[in-house]
């Protein structure tokens, strides 16, 4: 994650997205040791997307499998009439 001048560690939260649970324990802790604030982490696409629009982390680590899979379950937005 590319830190901005000006911004620290501390004022961005992390979002983790991966089927694996273990993995998604693992990075959170990797990263908290790290200073970084983790927001929370998800193992289904469905909670994933819940929990990203909730907490509104500044970043969002995803699977490419969940990634495949979220993308399927979002709606499609119809383009706005004239």
């Amino acid at each position: 994650m590319m830190i901005h001048q000006g911004q620290s560690k501390e004022s961005q939260s992390l979002f983790i997205a991966d089927s694996n649970q273990i993995l998604c324990e693992t990075l959170r802790e990797s990263l908290q040791h790290r200073k970084f604030i983790v927001s929370g982490f998800a193992i289904d696409g469905r909670e994933a997307i819940n929990q990203i629009r909730r907490l509104s982390p500044t970043a969002s680590i995803i699977s490419s499998d969940l990634a495949f899979s979220m993308v399927l379950k979002l709606p499609v937005q119809q383009p706005e009439k004239n």
